[in-house]
């Protein structure tokens, strides 16, 4: 069975890189790909051996929620995206560009039990709470290869 990287910290990493036989700096480069490169395909990962590329694809895998749907707004300053995540919940996610930077909306659960007859995300009531590394990702979806998509 594959093993879900994503949101392992970097001494998770280290201990199942050195576990298999490659050395410690390896993890910190891994991590450097998943966090700050935002690079998540293993045959990317280019300061790696084509060894160790192999064993990334063959033993782990970045459980990542795929996009359903993208919307941008007029201005293009706002975007939005539809997720679906493993267990097959969706959960919605924003990024507003401003001069200073972007925010971004992050959805720390699956629904809402607010009740709000305005929002989308309560009309199933609370589904579930997330944990951090699904709610990481919603960060790092943005910017993938390390653009703004």
């Amino acid at each position: 069975m594959k093993r879900n990287i994503w949101g392992l910290n970097l001494q998770e990493l280290e201990t199942w890189v050195v576990g298999n036989g490659f050395p410690r700096f390896r993890a910190k480069q891994l991590r450097d790909y998943l966090y700050k490169r935002h690079i998540f395909h293993f045959d990317e990962m280019t300061q790696f051996s084509q060894k160790m590329r192999d064993w990334l694809k063959e033993s782990g895998q970045i459980d990542k929620p795929v996009i359903i749907s993208r919307a941008q707004s007029d201005d293009e300053k706002t975007i939005k995206l539809l997720l679906k995540l493993k267990d097959g919940s969706l959960v919605e996610t924003v990024c507003m560009c401003h001069h200073y930077g972007n925010s971004i909306c992050v959805s720390t659960q699956v629904g809402c039990a607010m009740g709000c007859i305005f929002c989308a995300s309560t009309r199933k009531g609370l589904e579930n709470r997330k944990p951090v590394y699904q709610m990481r990702f919603h960060i790092n979806i943005f910017y993938e290869r390390g653009k703004l998509l």
